[in-house]
């Protein structure tokens, strides 16, 4: 039997933004927010992208929404080239994949309340009376944990969990196959959190939704993705089960992430592995691997050789690119 083909398949992806020149008749300098990066996703599984702040998780998202200009590499939607999708095939990119946002209130018209966020979305995409959007709206929000009276606040009157959960319903109001979350939970106190992660769980499991969740550690991903990867300065330096993740971390990396959550796995104490230094500029990124400078373990292969992903000798499904333990 034929294995089912991804719903989202990204391919030695490669995103920049021009730096200034440094002469006039000089070349524009690019830095690689996104360098060589490759991915894939199968309907209704998880996968939690993390890393510090910088390495390009956001700038991935926006590339997958095209947002930003894909320097190299290829996209690929439920098959199809999405890669410079513009017009007709933006649009329709944009039905099946959509963002929850990290920032609830920035995100949300503050001149329309929530009813009319969630009816405005559904105009646009669908012929509907108006009859049938204010049921579909008083669905959605139900959906998500809004009462009806909600309906009639405007941004600035929810709080920051209530923002949030409209702004998933929103998401969720063009019935999408993939909910790209950046970071939807790091602005909320630590109780809403569970709330809302929970939420994701309940949407993925009764609408067999795809979800590529952003996060900066693994702590907030543990209860939720299928797979995680982790992400060093626009690369993916270890992919895998979040079970072999966090039972196994291969690569030094991961490993100082997880000794730096609180408690990731119950019961389990990690050797603490803290990281010197901050993460070297993507604007000039260091030759071999991009993380030896701050590696207890390097070497000098590690200097002067990028190593690639591969798998474990015995667990082919969890990848590391690491000279030393990959």
């Amino acid at each position: 039997m034929l294995a089912a083909m991804p719903l989202l398949e990204v391919d030695e992806l490669q995103v920049g933004f021009p730096l200034p020149r440094p002469r006039l008749w000089a070349a524009a300098p690019r830095l690689r927010a996104v360098a060589g990066l490759s991915l894939s996703l199968a309907a209704g599984e998880t996968l939690g992208v993390v890393g510090e702040s910088g390495c390009g998780k956001s700038t991935l998202l926006r590339a997958l929404l095209g947002l930003e200009t894909v320097d190299a590499g290829a996209i690929r939607f439920d098959g199809v080239d999405v890669t410079h999708a513009r017009g007709a095939a933006l649009r329709t990119l944009r039905r099946g994949v959509q963002m929850v946002f990290q920032d609830p209130y920035g995100s949300l018209n503050p001149r329309l309340r929530a009813g009319q966020v969630l009816e405005e979305a559904l105009r646009a995409n669908f012929k509907l009376t108006a009859a049938e959007r204010l049921r579909r709206t008083a669905a959605l929000l139900e959906r998500v944990g809004l009462g009806p009276a909600l309906k009639d606040r405007f941004p600035h009157e929810l709080s920051g969990g209530q923002r949030q959960r409209l702004g998933i319903a929103r998401a969720l109001a063009v019935e999408p196959r993939l909910l790209l979350a950046d970071e939807p939970v790091s602005a909320l106190d630590v109780s809403v959190q569970a709330q809302i992660i929970n939420l994701f769980a309940e949407l993925r499991r009764d609408l067999n939704l795809a979800c590529l969740f952003i996060a900066h550690d693994l702590a907030v991903v543990r209860h939720l993705c299928d797979r995680v990867a982790v992400m060093y300065l626009g690369r993916i330096v270890e992919t895998g089960s979040a079970a072999a993740v966090y039972a196994r971390p291969l690569h030094p990396y991961t490993r100082a992430l997880l000794a730096a959550a609180p408690e990731p796995v119950a019961g389990k104490r990690l050797a603490r592995a803290p990281l010197a230094g901050e993460p070297p500029s993507p604007a000039a990124p260091p030759p071999g691997c991009p993380f030896h400078p701050r590696c207890p373990l390097a070497v000098a292969r590690c200097r002067q050789e990028r190593p690639e992903l591969v798998p474990a000798a015995d667990a082919p499904t969890h990848h590391a690119a690491c000279h030393v333990t990959g």
